[in-house]
């Protein structure tokens, strides 16, 4: 039944901020359980999630309802919104990331006993987590001793990722003629102060860490000026900040802050998002149980997760699923169908041994 789920749920786009359609296909089908309780929030006009609890939930797993949209249809050897078996392995889009993750908790709850297990679908994870951030801060899932993220991982557990921040930075000027450009001030020579200097200094906010390496901090784009003959009043940067476990937003925001007016100059600091970094701080014991059922060693993804949410709000979480992330968010996205059993047969042991 996996690949009918699978079938099923990848026949309906479900883009971040619109997934009316893939919640009803899943309260439809979970609505008559006796042992969970269905709950369908909406966190947009279109977004939707779903909870399946029991009474008390020792375990969380999580399953995003949102994909990324296509892109060049063109691009896809086969058609997006149908499953295609083909070289060992389903291809579609959203067939990894994350609906594979979805039709394996339909059959868990088909064939397992998940009385002590609770079941995460939220939407928006592709467009900063919107669903489960409306999920959390409402107080509706419960405080479980251990949550999964169901994520492509190669059946490996990953325990740690970095968070990210991107800021905004606009600088002001002063409007002249280029031909007497004293009379001006120009914002994008104060923009480019602040990058020499950002580079010179950026190291001293930067942390190692043993698995994660080390805190970036990198200009992603530059704009400014809106005449060959003007000198610029207004540029404005965007810094990309990946961070690391403990490296909160206000900190990066301070210390840039800091770094202007050492060197006399101003710009506004504006948070265009934020995401914060997962490091696993719960009992090994639950790690060990996941091994013991069949997953593989631990180690670090290289992108970010519901993880860190749940981590935010004292639950801890790891990252764990079938499939290589590198065909993700591609026209070439697809999972194994080895990947694909060995999934189901972890969780399924891994379930049992709750009892």
């Amino acid at each position: 039944m996996i690949e009918q789920y699978l079938n099923d749920l990848v026949a309906i786009p479900s883009y971040g901020g619109e997934e009316i359609k893939v919640a009803d296909y899943l309260a439809d089908r979970l609505g008559s359980l006796k042992t969970h309780r269905l709950s369908v929030e909406n966190y947009s006009e279109h977004g939707r999630s779903i909870l399946l609890m029991p009474e008390q939930p020792s375990v969380i797993l999580d399953a995003h309802l949102d994909t990324v949209p296509p892109g060049d249809t063109a691009e896809w050897k086969n058609a997006p919104f149908a499953v295609t078996d083909r070289d060992g392995s389903l291809h579609g889009l959203g067939v990894l990331d994350d609906k594979v993750n979805i039709a394996l908790c339909l059959e868990l709850l088909a064939t397992v006993d998940c009385s002590r297990v609770g079941f995460v679908f939220a939407g928006g994870e592709e467009v900063s987590a919107l669903g489960l951030h409306s999920l959390l801060s409402k107080k509706l899932i419960p405080k479980a001793q251990f949550a999964i993220a169901l994520e492509a991982t190669q059946l490996q557990i990953m325990t740690a990722h970095k968070g990210a921040v991107h800021l905004h930075l606009d600088f002001a000027g002063q409007a002249a003629h280029s031909s007497k450009p004293s009379l001006g001030i120009n914002a994008i020579e104060k923009a480019s102060s602040f990058i020499q200097l950002l580079e010179q200094k950026k190291d001293s906010f930067a942390l190692p860490h043993p698995l994660l390496g080390s805190t970036t901090m990198t200009v992603v784009k530059i704009t400014g000026g809106d005449a060959l003959n003007r000198v610029p009043a207004g540029c404005a940067l965007d810094i990309d900040v990946r961070l690391l476990p403990g490296q909160s937003e206000d900190q990066v925001k301070t210390w840039i802050a800091n770094l202007l007016q050492a060197a006399g100059l101003n710009a506004a600091i504006i948070t265009d998002s934020f995401a914060p970094a997962m490091e696993y701080r719960g009992d090994k014991a639950w790690l060990e149980k996941l091994q013991q059922s069949g997953a593989g060693q631990t180690g670090t993804v290289p992108y970010w997760t519901h993880s860190a949410l749940y981590e935010q709000y004292s639950i801890p979480s790891v990252v764990f699923g079938p499939g290589d992330v590198s065909t993700a968010h591609t026209p070439r996205e697809c999972i194994e169908n080895s990947q694909l059993e060995q999934a189901y047969s972890i969780l399924q042991q891994f379930i049992q041994r709750l009892s």
